[in-house]
């Protein structure tokens, strides 16, 4: 299992709603949550399988901006 770390624009729940069905349907994603109080809107995600690119260009394709933090 991987966990994957994101920082992203999204900072508020009525935007968690319109992203986190699209996140879940992501083929290898386990568990995913947001930290809208960190300074970096921080999306977690458990996963197997599936690439941190894949989940950049899914947020970004429903006009978010998402970067992987290392």
């Amino acid at each position: 299992m991987n966990v994957l770390v994101f920082k992203t624009n999204i900072n508020s729940m009525e935007q968690v709603r319109k992203i986190a069905p699209h996140i879940r349907k992501a083929e290898g994603v386990v568990k995913h949550n947001f930290d809208l109080n960190d300074c970096d809107n921080i999306l977690r995600i458990e996963a197997e399988g599936i690439s941190s690119n894949t989940i950049i260009e899914l947020v970004q394709h429903h006009g978010y901006y998402c970067e992987e933090l290392s």
